[in-house]
């Protein structure tokens, strides 16, 4: 049987779970389009204001694991967006999300962009705040006061607990949240010149990509234990692997813009082809098969309590290239080569589980 990767949130059908979010690569109804052509699910416009952004330059850098920016919203104009570049978008035949933001989150503001968004055809809103997140509830609120339309409720780190945010966006009439925007503030220098990178006053920018992706993941699987409503689970998702991880932390869907930034819009199709090629693998025929699997293994943990005993690793040497990263990792000098193939010493073995992450073949298994 034929693996169906659809998904549906809040009445919106979605062919996969893998969604553009709001980035450079949404910037207007030609990339989405090309996003669509490239195989994904849904798209997340550039977050829309009343008032154009201004983007101090350079805006973007890369770093180990990610992506370092000081990007704003979008640089074109709301009856741009909602007079032409909304319409065009729903050419391409996916679910358009019409990403909006109030720079003083202003209730009103959000009333008129809910309402533009609306006309223009748009499929769902997604409510961003300026990286200050309690405002969020209020501002949903006033959208669905204003639009038929799902609302998600799009989540940034702060001071405040995110998990308590989505409850209390669930709340405020929310249809679903996405979990989470970047990270920082964050710095990076440039030491031949002494200079901050990033063109902002301050020189500083927010952090995406992989280096997010086990923050994020935690988040998705705590607030999917919290709420009854859909998590968009985004933060990090590069490959196949990684979006998987986030459906089995309870996420119905994933965002997806660093990698398409680095890999190009591609990127989308290879990811759902990466869902699609594990579920083949394991079997499953649905996403809801293995959704949430995590969390049940979370939960039955908290019932039956940690492991602190030591188990060594069960090394597969049929599939072990002898690639010797494993030895050179392990800290506890309990893993050698024999013959091109990795043997552990269980005397020596710690059980710490850094040879499973290191193993690019999938060769090593935890016991646990």
């Amino acid at each position: 049987m034929a693996e169906d990767i659809s998904v549906e949130i809040a009445g919106v059908k979605f062919r996969n779970p893998v969604i553009l979010t709001a980035g450079p690569t949404s910037r207007n109804a030609d990339f989405i389009l090309k996003a669509a052509e490239a195989g994904a699910g849904g798209a997340v416009t550039k977050t829309i204001s009343l008032v154009t952004a201004k983007v101090a330059r350079p805006c973007m850098i890369k770093v180990p694991g990610g992506l370092l920016n000081c990007e704003e919203w979008s640089d074109l104009d709301h009856q741009t967006w909602f007079e032409r570049e909304i319409p065009r978008a729903k050419r391409g035949g996916i679910p358009i999300i019409a990403s909006i933001f109030s720079l003083t989150d202003d209730v009103g503001e959000i009333k008129k962009l809910t309402s533009g968004a609306t006309d223009a055809g748009a499929d769902m809103i997604e409510v961003a705040t300026s990286y200050r997140v309690d405002p969020l509830p209020r501002l949903i609120e006033a959208a669905k006061e204003v639009t038929d339309l799902p609302v998600v409720g799009k989540l940034v780190l702060s001071t405040f607990d995110l998990v308590e945010i989505a409850k209390k966006c669930e709340g405020a009439g929310a249809d679903a949240v996405a979990c989470m925007d970047t990270v920082g503030p964050c710095l990076k220098i440039d030491i031949e010149t002494g200079r901050p990178v990033l063109g902002r006053l301050s020189g500083v920018g927010r952090l995406s990509g992989q280096a997010i992706k086990p923050l994020s993941l935690h988040y998705v699987a705590q607030i999917a234990k919290t709420v009854e409503i859909p998590v968009i689970g985004v933060g990090g998702v590069t490959t196949g692997d990684d979006a998987v991880e986030m459906i089995m932390a309870g996420a119905k869907a994933v965002g997806v813009c660093t990698a398409t930034i680095f890999n190009g819009l591609k990127a989308l199709g290879a990811i759902a082809k990466g869902i699609e090629s594990f579920m083949r693998r394991k079997g499953f025929t649905k996403i809801e098969d293995f959704r949430g699997l995590a969390l049940e293994e979370m939960t039955k943990r908290e019932r039956v309590g940690a492991v602190y005993e030591g188990r060594p690793p069960l090394i597969d040497h049929e599939t072990c290239n002898g690639c010797g990263l494993c030895v050179r990792a392990c800290v506890y000098e309990a893993l050698t080569l024999r013959s091109e193939k990795a043997v552990v010493n269980p005397e020596k073995c710690y059980g710490c589980g850094l040879c499973f992450s290191v193993c690019p073949v999938r060769a090593i298994k935890l016991q646990y």
